[in-house]
């Protein structure tokens, strides 16, 4: 296997880049890695995969907005309006969330958490944060970075060329 130097400070010298010619089978088998991995991760959780992304995309918006409205998680998650009205009243259902009408203006419903809802993505957040430390532990620190920052490049790249 060749290894390739590419000078960056991003790795250190006595760790080696290998440049190989990536494959459709790499990319099958990385379909196969991800669905798999999202179906154990799944088994974790108390609530579907899809309820726990909006909560938690709910959770970060509260974190620099004083309120949020169903457009906010829509343009967070690019989801339809009836999409997202559907897991809300879902969710509202449940007991982990509350839509209520905005004084200012009654056309908007501003969305926030019960005391259920902060529970349940507080425990959600614990076991998650758990599990991802062990991995970390398993994998190392900088390891552990490398894989966020090009995760989330990858991701974010993904997203562009599906939309």
């Amino acid at each position: 296997m060749e290894t390739k130097d590419t000078g960056s400070s991003d790795w250190p010298e006595d760790e080696p880049q290998t440049e190989q010619k990536v494959t459709l089978e790499d990319y099958q088998q990385l379909i196969i890695q991800m669905r798999r991995a999202n179906v154990q991760f799944q088994q974790l959780c108390n609530i579907p995969s899809g309820e726990l992304t909006m909560l938690l995309t709910l959770r970060r918006l509260l974190l620099v907005k004083t309120f949020v409205i169903p457009s906010d998680i829509g343009d967070a998650l690019k989801l339809s309006r009836p999409a997202v009205s559907r897991m809300l009243h879902n969710l509202e259902r449940k007991g982990y969330l509350e839509m209520k009408s905005s004084e200012e203006d009654h056309r908007y419903v501003k969305v926030q958490f019960t005391q259920a809802g902060k529970k349940l993505i507080t425990e959600e957040l614990e076991k998650c944060g758990t599990l991802l430390e062990r991995v970390k532990e398993r994998m190392g620190e900088k390891d552990m970075n490398h894989f966020l920052y090009y995760y989330s490049e990858f991701c974010s790249i993904l997203i562009d060329e599906i939309f």
